[in-house]
């Protein structure tokens, strides 16, 4: 697969931008890429401000946190092989504020969230759907745009620990350390680009959950207004049979509809163009 860098100027005339790839020698970039040491991830530490423990209480946190990094990474599509169709691989398929995302890139966001919800066989397709593609790209998008609201913002917060257990929990999800050097030479990546998506992955979940948390927040007079309104669900339970269930149920209804609006109004205020075969259909 080529190694293609990516540059954009503005035409004259029209005001778009051209965008070009020119290639990179292979050879040169394997050697600048990081080594896998197998006790050690590719992770490596930098200054940053920690997030303050008084936002919330650290269960609720780690309740939003999951909750988010569930409804981020994993949303419902399967994956499908499709056969007679050739498409160049590194073409760009989105802009973000003149930063392009490339077919490639997709294809390994892809894989990587498809591992990372146990989808090993789907992961390993020869090609991936284009509903796969199309979600992922969406994802992607959404995902960097919070990154660059958390740089905006100068939060940081994700702890060594916390990104090395990322990185070693898809080692065990891809079958062990030599199941992962196959899944890098397959698709000639770096073991420092994987540690890169995982780590934003815990990133912005961190982020938005705390954006989030305290609005998600239920209470026990939410749940019990909740059972008051709706007794014909429960069907004569009492409502200390019912009451952990309905906290939990109200909770990540208000993570999914507080994350919704969150990045909604990040894309609003944003420059994001979205290419064939991806751009929605305006007809």
């Amino acid at each position: 697969m080529p190694i293609v860098s990516v540059s954009e100027r503005r035409s004259s005339g029209h005001g778009k931008p051209n965008i070009s790839l020119n290639r990179i020698d292979p050879e040169r970039h394997r050697q600048n890429s990081i080594a896998l040491l197998p006790a050690s991830p590719p992770l490596t530490s930098r200054p940053r401000q920690a997030f303050t423990p008084h936002l919330m209480r650290r269960r609720h946190d780690l309740t939003i946190t999951a909750l988010v990094f569930a409804l981020l990474l994993f949303p419902t599509f399967s994956a499908r092989a499709q056969t007679g169709q050739v498409e160049e691989l590194d073409k760009i398929v989105a802009v973000i504020e003149q930063q392009p995302i490339l077919r490639s890139d997709l294809e390994i966001e892809a894989r990587i969230a498809l591992l990372q919800r146990g989808g090993l066989a789907a992961a390993e397709a020869t090609e991936l759907g284009h509903e796969v593609l199309a979600r992922t790209l969406d994802h992607v998008i959404n995902q960097r745009l919070v990154e660059r609201e958390a740089d905006r913002l100068q939060v940081f917060g994700l702890e060594l620990e916390a990104r090395r257990a990322a990185y070693a929990a898809f080692i065990k999800k891809l079958g062990g350390e030599a199941a992962f050097r196959a899944f890098l030479a397959r698709h000639e990546i770096g073991p420092s680009r994987v540690a890169a998506i995982l780590e934003r992955e815990l990133r912005v979940s961190q982020f938005i959950a705390n954006k989030v948390g305290l609005g998600a927040r239920t209470t026990e007079a939410d749940a019990q207004a909740y059972f008051d309104a709706n007794p014909e669900r429960f069907h004569g339970s009492d409502f200390a049979q019912v009451r952990a269930a309905i906290t939990s149920m109200l909770t990540r209804d208000r993570v999914k509809a507080l994350t919704q609006q969150f990045l909604e109004g990040l894309r609003a205020n944003a420059k994001v163009r979205v290419l064939p075969p991806f751009a929605p259909d305006r007809r």
